[in-house]
């Protein structure tokens, strides 16, 4: 696939898949042996049933979440996004009830794409942030409170 596909199909997952909320078009865009790496999260499985699985949790938690592209690089068969992601607590978030509050994070993903699907995903985001933003772990000593993530840099 080359580079201009790559970002098209990462450009359908988020607006499609994640802002979209179409689930059904998760078996046309991930390999049969698709994995995500991401710190701290679950064990989602794999292939389309674990993408599948992925998405529905996050998107459970936060059902309004809006991913925003803000940089994309692709060098031989990896796409690396910078995105900003905004969406409210209204589900379960590992054992956190819902808040009802909004938050912003910005993160980055890896994605390894192969035959025209999805392979494999690395991400990270400022965790913390978000949970200071949803009330849930407070400020620490020194920090001033403000809108938006807590996080060094943009």
């Amino acid at each position: 696939m080359w580079p201009e596909g790559s970002m098209e199909l990462l450009r359908r997952w988020r607006e499609q898949v994640w802002n979209g909320g179409r689930l059904d078009l998760i078996e046309a865009m991930v390999g049969p042996d698709w994995a995500a790496h991401v710190p701290g999260s679950p064990d989602f499985g794999t292939g389309p049933a674990g993408a599948r699985r992925y998405v529905a949790f996050y998107r459970g938690t936060f059902p309004d979440i809006l991913f925003t592209c803000e940089d994309e690089v692709v060098q031989g068969g990896k796409v690396a996004t910078r995105w900003t992601a905004r969406g409210t607590h209204r589900g379960p978030l590992m054992g956190i009830a819902p808040t009802s509050r909004a938050s912003i994070t910005k993160g980055m993903s890896i994605y390894r794409i192969r035959e025209g699907k999805i392979q494999e995903e690395w991400s990270t985001w400022d965790t913390l942030g978000v949970l200071h933003q949803l009330g849930i772990i407070p400020l620490l000593p020194g920090e001033m409170g403000h809108e938006g993530p807590v996080s060094g840099g943009q």
